[in-house]
C-alpha cells in the first residue's frame, strides 16, 4: 500500500549553549495512504516535535520524511510552507484560529495565502459536514470550543491533503466535544482518504484510531491494533512504560 508518510532514522535535539537535549533518536514511522493511527508518550517525550517536523514547522539533525514521496525535511522554510499548505492538514490542541477574521475566512486563509481562487463549493460541502454551516460568519470568540475545533478541521481539510497531522486536538474540548471529535475523525479519514496521525495521552481518544504508535527513549517502542477498545490502548501503554 502507498505510504502517505514515512519517516526515517530521524534525529532531532534542542540545544542551549553547550547542553543538548537529544528528543528524538533513530525515530521511524510509516502511514499508509488513507489509514488512521494514533502517536502516544509521556510528556517530554517527543510526540509533539515528531509532528512539528513532519509538518515541515522545524528540520531535523539528520533523517528524512516523506510525505506523497516529497522530502519536506529537505525544502527550505518557503517551500516547506507552500508544500504544507497544498499536502499537509495540521490540528492544534488550541484551535490556532485568527481571532480577527470569521470561521469562513480562517478556513480559506490557507488559500488566499497560497494565490489561489477559494472554492466555495468546497467550503460549503466540508462545513455542512462538520457542522459549522451556521458558525462560518461568526469570529472565534462567539463560538464554542467544539466549533472553533471543527473549523480548525476543515481548514486542514479544504485543500484535500494527503496527511493530517493532529496534535492533542482534544486537549481543550469537554468530554461531549472530545467524543464527538474523534467519532468525525474516524469517518474523515474514510470519506476524505486521508491519511490521520493522531497525537494524544489519552487512551480513550487514541481507540478511536485503528493502531497506536507508542514513543520511547526518541524512537518507536512498540506498536498494536487498538481493536477500538481503550483498556486495551491503556494496557499496552503501561507496558512500554513500566
Amino acid at each position: 500500500m502507498q505510504e502517505a508518510l514515512k519517516a526515517e532514522n530521524l534525529i532531532h535535539e534542542y540545544r542551549t549553549g553547550k547542553l543538548r537535549n537529544r528528543v528524538l533518536d533513530g525515530f521511524s514511522l510509516s502511514l499508509a495512504a488513507g489509514s488512521f493511527e494514533a502517536l502516544m508518550g509521556p510528556s517530554g517525550s517527543g510526540k509533539s516535535t515528531f509532528l512539528h517536523l513532519a509538518a515541515g514547522l522545524v528540520s531535523p539533525v539528520s533523517g528524512s520524511i516523506l510525505v506523497g514521496g516529497e522530502d519536506i525535511a529537505a525544502m527550505s522554510d518557503s517551500k516547506a510552507a507552500a508544500f504544507r499548505r497544498r499536502h499537509i492538514g495540521v490540528i492544534y490542541q488550541d484551535f490556532n484560529l485568527a481571532e480577527t477574521l470569521t470561521a469562513r475566512e480562517n478556513i480559506l486563509l490557507p488559500a488566499r495565502l497560497d494565490g489561489r481562487k477559494p472554492d466555495l463549493d468546497r467550503l460549503e460541502s466540508l462545513a455542512e459536514r462538520l457542522g459549522v454551516s451556521k458558525a462560518l460568519d461568526r469570529r472565534p470568540a462567539a463560538l464554542s470550543g467544539g466549533e472553533r475545533q471543527r473549523a480548525a478541521v476543515a481548514r486542514a481539510l479544504y485543500a484535500d491533503p494527503e496527511v493530517i497531522l493532529a496534535d492533542e486536538p482534544t486537549g481543550n474540548l469537554d468530554i461531549a466535544a472530545a467524543h464527538s471529535l474523534c467519532e468525525l475523525f474516524s469517518a474523515l479519514h474514510k470519506t476524505e482518504k486521508c491519511a490521520i496521525l493522531l497525537v494524544t495521552h489519552d487512551p480513550v481518544v487514541a481507540a478511536c484510531a485503528d493502531k497506536v504508535h507508542f514513543i520511547k527513549n526518541g524512537a518507536v517502542a512498540r506498536s498494536c491494533d487498538t481493536c477500538g477498545d481503550p483498556a486495551k490502548v491503556s494496557s499496552a501503554y503501561l507496558e512500554t512504560y513500566k
